[in-house]
């Protein structure tokens, strides 16, 4: 493997670094200019892969990339990219898989930078004819631009490819042959409870934790008996790795007396009640602003 070049002087007095056969000025030998250069010279040859491939010039494409091709490198970005801070993968990478087998599948020997607007709605067509429904249909297709934006942002294929595809728009519901997603009403309280006694006790606690907070499914597997606090009357629980936002504070309540109408007032104000809990569906999250139920 090829060593990082070095920086060298000229006969006349100026710092060089020659990469993949070229000659780079860096400035005057010997001056904090040139050093600041040389490393940033090499800090983005590095990045684009170093001695791996030669270097290429602003805009240039790559000549001849096949669709497999782009898919490959890209899976290796994806895989990288697309998983959980202890390294497990997420399940966008399900997804991205799926999407990519059938762009392979139709287009995997087109040249890359020939992949255009029609070719991505023959692609969505498909899929439309497979009976997927809508909003998967647009993952999938999303999923197909966002790996020719990569390729553009890493130069393999030029600008005009993702803008090409970017003209094409989403569908949208009623106006095309695909399936719309069935609406899935909340489960009635009188199921849920008759379902409690055959469950797991760990299960259990999960249904009965949802039931009341509103959480999804994602945060009740998050959870750890450490991010709970269990030392007053209400428990406190304090996201370990919020996504997208701030810590976020939520209590882990009881079940609401009848007569209490599904709702807390908030202590200390009056008139106000506090949405943490509505009993027999599905609730929003407490606010910030809102302060602990007195249960």
């Amino acid at each position: 493997m090829r060593r990082t070049p070095n920086l060298w002087k000229r006969k006349d007095g100026r710092a060089v670094v020659t990469i993949d056969g070229r000659q780079i000025y860096c400035g005057k030998w010997g001056t904090d200019e040139a050093e600041e250069r040389y490393r940033r010279t090499i800090a983005e040859w590095i990045a684009r892969g170093g001695p791996k491939r030669r270097r290429r010039e602003h805009g240039q494409a790559v000549a001849g990339l096949t669709v497999t091709s782009l898919i490959a490198r890209y899976w290796l970005h994806a895989k990288q990219h697309y998983r959980k801070p202890d390294g497990t993968p997420t399940p966008s990478l399900g997804i991205i898989k799926i999407a990519l087998r059938r762009l392979r599948k139709l287009y995997g020997s087109t040249d890359a930078a020939a992949f255009g607007p029609m070719a991505l709605k023959t692609l969505r067509s498909t899929w439309i004819d497979d009976g997927l429904r809508r909003k998967t249909i647009g993952r999938y297709t999303g999923v197909v631009r966002d790996a020719f934006s990569w390729g553009v942002s890493e130069e393999l294929i030029p600008p005009s490819v993702i803008e090409g595809l970017r003209t094409v728009k989403g569908l949208r519901a009623g106006r095309s042959k695909a399936r719309e997603s069935r609406h899935v009403p909340p489960v009635p309280e009188v199921t849920m409870r008759e379902t409690l006694p055959h469950l797991p006790a760990p299960v259990r606690a999960m249904v009965e934790l949802q039931w009341l907070t509103g959480c999804c499914g994602g945060e009740l597997f998050a959870m750890r008996a450490i991010d709970i606090d269990t030392s007053g009357r209400v428990w406190l629980y304090r996201a370990h790795q919020p996504q997208n936002t701030a810590s976020r504070e939520r209590a882990d309540h009881r079940p609401w007396p009848e007569s209490a109408g599904g709702h807390q007032a908030v202590p200390g104000r009056p008139g106000r009640r506090c949405p943490a809990v509505r009993t027999g569906r599905i609730i929003q999250r407490r606010p910030a602003s809102c302060g602990p139920c007195d249960l």
